[in-house]
C-alpha cells in the first residue's frame, strides 16, 4: 500500500535514544523486530502512565503482538482493526492497560480478553455475538460504547455485568477493595458458595432477586460479621428459613411482605435483625418477631396496631420504629413498657397522634434521656414529662440550641414560655439548676410571669434566674411567695400593693434593692415579711421609708 507508512527497527532505536525525534503515531504499520526493541522500553522509576502512542498503527502481526505484550507501559492501539485472533490472544496477557481499535470480536478473541489484567477499551467495536458480549462482562476494568452493539448483544451484556459470578466472588476474596459487590443485581449459586466463606460482612444490597439454594449456601456463612439485602422485595419461606441460621447481623431494607411461617423461622435467630422494608405487620408477625433476641429494626412501620405493639412491647433487644407516625394511646403505653432500648420519632408521633401519645411514650428511660435537638425538646416540654431522675440526664443535652429555639424566636416567644415552665416546674430542682446555669434572662412582664412557673417544688435556684425580671406580676409574685429559699429580685424598681402582700408571706431572704416606687400600703405588707429583708429605704418615698425602718432588718440604721 503506497500510503503506508512502517516503523522499522532502525526508527525504533532512534526512538528509544530520543523520544522527541520521532513521532510514532505517524505509522500505519510496524516490523516484527521494531515491535521487539520497543518492548525493551525501561523507564527509571518503573511502569509509566503513558507508553508508545501507536494509535496509528491498523494492523498487528502475531508475533508483533507477542513482542508489544510484553511492554511494561500502557499500549494504544487505538485505529489498530486488522489483527488475528492469535495476535489479540497475546495481547490478552499484557498486565497494563490496553486500547484497541477491533471493530468486531469473535467469541474466542472475547474469551481472551475477558481476561486480561488492566484497563480494556474497545470503544470503536460495534460487531459482536451475544455469548460474546457475556464473556466481555466478565472484566471488571472495561469501556465499550454499548450503544453501538447489536441489542442482542448489548442485552446480554447488560445482564451480565450485574451478576456476580464465581470469578467475581474469587476477585472479592483475593482482594476485597477490588470489587463493590453492591453493584451486582444476581448472584450466581457457586458464587454464593464461595462468599459463604468470607470472613465479614458481605453486603449484596444490588441484588434484586436471591435463589433457596444461594440463601442456603450464605446461610451457613459461619464466620460472616453482617449479611445485607438492600434491594430484595420477594424471598422465598425457604431461603429464609436457611438465611435465619446466619449468626451475624441480616438485613433487608426492601422486603415487601413475611409470612408467618418465616416470621417464625427468623425470630429463631438471636442476631440483630433489619427488616426495615415491611410498611405493615399483622400480629401474628409481631408475634414471631417479638420472640426474636437482638436488635430488631421495623423503620419502614408508619402504623402500629394495639396488637403488634403489645406483641412488640415483649421484645428482649433494642427495638427501631424511626419511621412511626400513627400511634394509639394503648399502643403507646405497651411500647413504652419496652425493657430494652427503643428508637421513635416522639415529634412526628405527636403531630399525627397527639401530645397524650407522645407523653406515654416518654415514660420510656431511652427516650427521656437521649440527647435530643430543639423539636425533641418541644415534645418534652409539650408532653411534660414526670420523671425527675430520668430528667437529669437533660444536663448532657444541647440546651443552648432548645433555648435558641424558644426563647429567642418571636413566632413562638409568648406561648412556648409557659410551656416551658410549665416543664420545668415538673422536672424538679436538679433539671432546672443545670439549665438555669446558662442564662435565662427576662425582661418584660408576660415572660416574667412564666418564669416562676418551675418553682411549686423547691429549687435551689441561681440568683441569676431571678436578678434578671426587672417587672413582676401579680401571679409571679404570689407563686414566688411558695419558694423555700432566698429570693434576690434586685432589678425590680416598683411594686405592686397586691404583690408586696403576696411577698410578704415569704420566709426567706428578700431582696428588693432596686424598688423606688412603693405606696405605704405595700410598704406596711412588706414590714411584715418574716424573713431577712434588704431595700435602699433611702430611695423610697419618705413615708414608706419610715414604715419599713421598723422591720428588724433596719434595726441598725436607727
Amino acid at each position: 500500500m503506497s500510503d503506508e507508512k512502517v516503523l522499522t527497527k532502525k526508527i525504533a532505536q532512534q526512538f528509544l535514544a530520543d523520544e522527541d525525534s520521532v513521532d510514532l503515531s505517524e505509522f500505519t504499520a510496524i516490523k516484527d523486530d521494531a515491535a521487539e526493541v520497543l518492548a525493551t522500553m525501561d523507564y527509571l522509576g518503573g511502569p509509566r502512565k503513558d507508553g508508545p502512542d501507536l494509535n496509528g498503527l491498523l494492523s498487528l502481526s502475531s508475533n508483533a503482538a507477542s513482542h508489544l505484550a510484553r511492554l511494561n507501559e500502557t499500549l494504544f492501539l487505538g485505529e489498530c482493526s486488522d489483527i488475528s485472533c492469535k495476535a489479540i490472544q497475546l495481547l490478552s496477557d499484557h498486565k497494563y492497560d490496553l486500547y484497541l481499535g477491533v471493530k468486531s470480536l469473535s467469541d474466542v478473541s472475547a474469551n481472551h480478553l475477558s481476561t486480561k489484567p488492566g484497563f480494556l477499551c474497545l470503544e470503536d467495536l460495534d460487531s459482536l455475538s451475544a455469548s460474546a458480549a457475556k464473556l466481555l462482562a466478565k472484566h471488571p476494568h472495561l469501556y465499550a460504547d454499548i450503544d453501538r452493539w447489536p441489542n442482542d448483544a448489548a442485552d446480554a451484556f447488560a445482564v451480565s455485568a450485574t451478576m456476580l459470578t464465581m470469578e467475581i466472588a474469587e476477585r472479592f476474596l483475593a482482594d476485597e477493595d477490588s470489587v463493590d459487590l453492591t453493584a451486582f443485581k444476581g448472584i450466581e449459586e457457586q458464587a454464593a458458595k464461595r462468599l459463604a466463606r468470607y470472613l465479614g460482612g458481605l453486603h449484596l444490597d444490588g441484588l434484586m432477586t436471591i435463589s433457596d439454594l444461594s440463601a442456603e449456601y450464605l446461610g451457613n456463612a459461619f464466620f460472616g460479621t453482617s449479611l445485607s439485602f438492600g434491594q430484595v422485595e420477594h424471598v422465598s419461606d425457604a431461603a429464609l428459613a436457611s438465611l435465619s441460621k446466619f449468626e451475624g447481623d441480616l438485613s433487608f431494607g426492601s422486603l415487601a411482605a413475611l409470612s408467618d411461617v418465616a416470621a417464625e423461622s427468623l425470630s429463631r435467630r438471636r442476631g440483630a435483625l433489619d427488616v426495615s422494608g415491611l410498611t405493615s405487620l399483622t400480629g401474628e408477625v409481631a408475634e414471631h418477631l417479638a420472640n426474636h433476641r437482638g436488635d430488631l429494626r421495623l423503620d419502614g412501620l408508619e402504623i402500629l396496631s394495639d396488637a403488634a405493639a403489645d406483641s412488640l412491647s415483649r421484645h428482649e433487644g433494642f427495638l427501631s420504629l424511626d419511621a412511626l407516625k400513627n400511634l394509639s394511646e394503648a399502643a403507646a403505653i405497651s411500647i413504652s413498657k419496652c425493657r430494652w432500648g427503643l428508637d421513635v420519632q416522639v415529634s412526628s408521633i405527636s403531630a399525627n397522634s397527639g401530645l397524650k401519645v407522645a407523653e406515654e411514650l416518654l415514660k420510656h428511660p431511652s427516650l427521656a434521656t437521649q440527647p435530643i435537638d430543639g423539636s425533641r425538646f418541644t415534645i418534652l416540654l409539650q408532653a411534660r414529662a414526670t420523671e425527675v431522675d430520668e430528667l437529669w440526664e437533660l444536663r448532657d443535652l444541647n440546651i443552648a440550641d432548645a433555648y435558641s429555639e424558644f426563647f429567642y424566636d418571636d413566632e413562638v416567644y409568648g406561648n412556648e414560655w409557659q410551656r416551658c415552665f410549665n416543664f420545668l416546674k415538673t422536672a424538679g430542682r436538679r433539671t432546672v439548676w443545670e439549665i438555669s446555669s446558662d442564662t435565662l434572662w427576662v425582661s418584660d412582664t408576660e415572660t416574667s410571669r412564666y418564669i416562676f412557673y418551675f418553682l411549686g417544688s423547691p429549687a435551689e435556684v441561681e440568683n441569676r434566674i431571678l436578678s434578671g425580671i426587672d417587672c413582676l406580676s401579680d401571679e409571679a409574685a404570689q407563686l414566688l411567695s411558695q419558694y423555700e429559699g432566698d429570693l434576690q429580685l434586685n432589678r425590680i424598681t416598683e411594686i405592686s400593693n397586691v404583690a408586696a402582700a403576696c411577698l410578704s408571706q415569704h420566709a426567706f431572704l428578700l431582696s428588693l434593692g432596686s424598688v423606688r416606687s412603693l405606696s405605704d400600703e405595700a410598704a406596711v405588707s412588706l414590714s411584715k415579711h418574716e424573713g431577712p429583708l434588704f431595700l435602699t429605704v433611702d430611695n423610697l418615698p419618705e413615708s414608706a421609708a419610715a414604715i419599713l425602718r421598723k422591720h428588724p432588718s433596719f434595726a441598725d440604721e436607727d
